[in-house]
């Protein structure tokens, strides 16, 4: 896939590793907006420094993917205001070998439709890879992306806990499309 036009006139384009430090700020950004009031604040202070977040991580990945990695940059102008992430599966979902692994979006493009495209085009993308069953997680509390994932059709195939910080358990919701 390459540049994709999506809906209010953002785009979506296959990030390179010269995009590393916008998509760690981007992921940051997105954690720090949508998540304020479910995870703990010392936690968000700390994203920086995290090895899920930084630019370092980014960079590793993106210049040696998987065989069917693919990180995207949704961008809105010259502005970076989403991000999607695809590729073989790391969950706890037998069965489902593609995985949607991340969809983030700034709080002000939520809601126009950007996300249901990105939903889409991974699928497709995984589809073409023969990576079918599709999984996608997201936090327990993120009853939007919850929503909008059984909206387009996924179904719930189980709860893990993502990781504990400050004796609070963090649990994900692993939904799948089963074609």
């Amino acid at each position: 896939m390459s540049d994709t036009a999506l809906p209010g006139g953002s785009r979506l384009r296959l990030a390179g590793v010269d995009d590393a430090a916008s998509l760690a700020a981007l992921k940051i950004a997105c954690w720090r907006e949508s998540y304020a009031d479910h995870l703990a604040a010392d936690l968000l202070a700390e994203l920086e420094t995290s090895p899920y977040h930084d630019a370092t991580t980014w960079r590793a990945r993106l210049a040696v993917p998987g065989p069917h990695d693919r990180t995207y940059l949704v961008e809105d102008g010259d502005r970076a205001i989403g991000m999607m992430s695809l590729g073989t599966s790391t969950l706890q979902a037998p069965g489902y070998p593609g995985e949607v692994r991340a969809i983030y979006l700034l709080r002000d493009f939520q809601g126009r439709g950007i996300g249901t495209v990105c939903v889409q085009l991974a699928r497709a993308t995984l589809r073409r890879f023969g990576l079918t069953p599709v999984a996608v997680s997201t936090f327990a509390f993120n009853v939007r992306a919850i929503a909008l994932y059984e909206r387009l059709g996924a179904r719930r195939l189980g709860r893990a806990t993502v990781f504990e910080h400050g004796g609070v358990a963090y649990d994900e919701i692993i939904l799948g499309w089963p074609d």
